[in-house]
């Protein structure tokens, strides 16, 4: 709904849906918000789009079929993405990362926060979470990156 909301969700990629020319990107691009109510911060699914577009090496990729339909017939495509379902970095969660990712970008007063009733709300700009989260990605998954310490993974999956 809304005035851009056709042109948000049209053209939205098959492959790598959560990358460029994608509903998220398409957000970003119209200076939109995210609101989490009463939602844990691993549920933050634009998240999904740093992930896609940070540089990080080897990151794991999926393949998998799904039916869509096509002038009125249903086909089957195969689709490539990131691995949403796990981690695109080997031996970190992404549950983890997502947590850690949103405490430190509210921690550092980029994030509305408070209460609507008796639940914990969030408001963040999108572009400027998704551009906070690939810095962040990069520096710990990047080239170069050093490997986040016990204490990344002990800290962030308490918070959610």
């Amino acid at each position: 709904m809304g005035a851009k909301a056709k042109w948000i969700t049209g053209n939205h990629p098959l492959n790598y849906p959560y990358g460029p020319g994608s509903p998220y990107a398409k957000l970003c691009e119209a200076k939109g918000k995210v609101l989490l109510l009463g939602a844990p911060l691993d549920t933050l699914t634009i998240l999904h789009h740093a992930e896609t577009i940070a540089r990080i090496p080897n990151k794991r990729i999926v393949r998998y079929k799904m039916p869509i339909l096509r002038d009125g017939e249903r086909i089957w495509v195969e689709i490539e993405d990131i691995d949403t379902a796990e981690s695109i970095a080997d031996r970190h969660c992404q549950e983890v990362y997502f947590v850690g990712i949103a405490r430190e970008y509210i921690a550092a007063g980029k994030a509305r926060s408070g209460k609507a009733g008796n639940a914990q709300t969030h408001l963040f700009d999108a572009a400027d979470l998704v551009e906070f989260a690939v810095h962040w990605l990069e520096t710990r998954f990047g080239e170069g990156a050093i490997s986040p310490g016990k204490e990344l993974v002990e800290g962030m999956g308490k918070d959610r």
